[in-house]
């Protein structure tokens, strides 16, 4: 069910990972980890800076995710209920495969 309509679902959770992990890894975790381990004081100026900038990559995560989930659900026809519509399905002994004249022998399994 993940490469029903040709990928579109896994494209969407990789896309919903990203949304997620890579903006809070990049963009806000670093202030919030430099917040609470930092061994001298901060600034008035400096916490504030911090904290616009915690505000705007959840911002940017929360709208990350909406858009992910949004893209997940409309790419999802439920489980099981999608069909393939992938061109071929991964044969090395069909002649439809690419893989087909790669040279591999006809016997790949080695039984007889």
């Amino acid at each position: 069910t993940l490469l029903s309509g040709e990928g579109d679902t896994l494209i969407a959770i990789q896309s919903l990972i990203g949304a997620v992990g890579m903006t809070a890894f990049t963009y806000f975790m670093p202030y919030v980890l430099l917040i609470l381990l930092t061994p001298t004081p901060l600034s008035r100026f400096r916490l504030c800076w911090f904290y616009f900038n915690i505000g705007m990559g959840v911002l940017v995560m929360f709208g990350g995710l909406a858009s992910s989930m949004d893209d997940l659900i409309s790419s999802s026809t439920g489980i099981f209920a999608g069909t393939c519509t992938l061109s071929f399905a991964y044969s090395p002994t069909s002649p439809d495969d690419p893989c087909f004249d790669s040279g591999l022998p006809a016997n790949v399994s080695g039984q007889t």
